[in-house]
């Protein structure tokens, strides 16, 4: 059974699977979900949250937010699959999935 993490943020909520997850990057006011083997040819998706309106010290609090959620989660029981989350801060845009 997979483990998921659920983003609620500006009424809209984002479930995304923890299988695969590599790791979590902060890069060009992105915050981003990169996956490993996620696609059938074993090519990477990443996940990108916008959040180019924030200041670089609310990017790094948004990420590490990010990071222990995904710990959490993954620390939680196996009959709660599901662990809901709230970004701190609001994004710029909705996640978007893109092929590394």
């Amino acid at each position: 059974m997979g483990k998921f993490l659920k983003f609620e943020r500006d009424g809209n909520s984002f479930i995304f699977a923890l299988d695969g997850l590599v790791f979590v990057d902060q890069a060009s006011a992105k915050t981003t979900l990169v996956y490993s083997n996620m696609r059938r040819d074993g090519s990477q998706l990443a996940v990108t949250f916008p959040t180019a309106a924030l200041s670089a010290s609310e990017q790094t609090e948004q990420r590490n937010a990010m990071v222990n959620a995904v710990a959490e989660a993954l620390a939680g029981p196996w009959t709660q699959p599901f662990y809901t989350f709230t970004l701190p801060h609001p994004l710029n845009g909705n996640p978007e999935i893109t092929e590394v």
